[in-house]
C-alpha cells in the first residue's frame, strides 16, 4: 500500500495489523460541516473505509448520511464489497464509488492484495452499484511493472470496466514514497521472487 509512508506519524505497531478507528468521525464531521466550504469529499483515498474494521464499527453510514444531508459531492475508493451495505444511503447521494482493480487474475491479486475481495467480485459490486444508479469507476492502480503491466492484463480489466458500464478508468504507477518502499520490495521478494530482481532493477 503506497499510504505506508504517510502513516509514519503513528510511529510504531503494523501498518496491515493495527488499525486505529477514529469511532467519534460523525460527531467531529458533523461539527466541521459547519463551516465548510462545499467541494467533492475523497474517501478512502488514503485508507479504505471499507476495510475489516468497518463490519463491527459500523461508522461510514453516519459519515455518509451527513454527507448526503449537507449535499456534499463524494468520491468513495474502496477495494471492499462491504460498500454495498450502504447502497441505500449512497442512492440518495451526489456520489461515485470506485474500486481499486489492478488486475483480473485472481492468482496474481490474491498475493498482491491479501484479504481483498477477488477482482471478480468486485466488478460485480460495481455492477450492482451502477445498477442502482450509481456513478461508478475503476482504479487501475499501481499498474505493476512484470505483473500487471503486460498488454492482455490492463485490457481485461478496461473491458471488465466497459462490460459493466463504468464510466471511467484510472490508471496509475506505482508511488514508493519513503517506507512504502521497503515494504514493496519485500512483498514482491516474497510472492514474486522470480520477477523481483526485474522490478528492483527498475527502480
Amino acid at each position: 500500500c503506497y499510504a505506508r509512508y504517510s502513516h509514519d506519524y503513528i510511529d510504531g505497531g503494523s501498518f496491515f495489523g493495527d488499525i486505529y478507528a477514529k469511532t467519534n468521525i460523525a460527531d467531529v464531521l458533523r461539527k466541521e460541516l459547519r463551516t465548510f466550504t462545499p467541494q467533492t469529499v475523497n474517501l478512502g483515498g488514503v485508507c479504505d473505509s471499507y476495510q475489516h474494521a468497518e463490519r463491527e464499527y459500523k461508522l461510514m453510514p453516519g459519515v455518509l448520511e451527513l454527507l448526503r444531508e449537507h449535499n456534499i459531492p463524494t468520491v468513495i475508493s474502496t477495494k471492499s464489497t462491504l460498500v454495498l451495505r450502504d447502497i441505500e444511503i449512497l442512492k440518495k447521494m451526489d456520489v461515485r464509488v470506485a474500486f481499486t482493480v489492478t488486475t483480473m487474475d485472481e492468482t496474481v491479486a490474491g498475493l498482491i492484495e491479501p484479504g481483498a475481495p477477488p477482482p471478480s467480485e468486485r466488478i460485480e459490486a460495481l455492477r450492482q452499484l451502477g445498477e442502482a444508479g450509481i456513478k461508478i469507476g475503476v482504479h487501475m492502480m499501481p499498474i505493476l511493472p512484470y505483473l500487471t503491466s503486460d498488454m492482455q492484463s490492463m485490457e481485461a480489466v478496461y473491458s471488465a470496466a466497459k462490460d459493466i458500464g463504468a464510466g471511467y478508468v484510472l490508471a496509475g504507477a506505482v508511488n514508493l514514497k519513503g517506507s512504502t518502499r521497503k515494504g514493496f520490495f519485500d512483498s514482491i521478494r516474497e510472492s514474486f521472487p522470480y520477477e523481483y530482481g526485474k522490478i528492483k532493477q527498475l527502480y
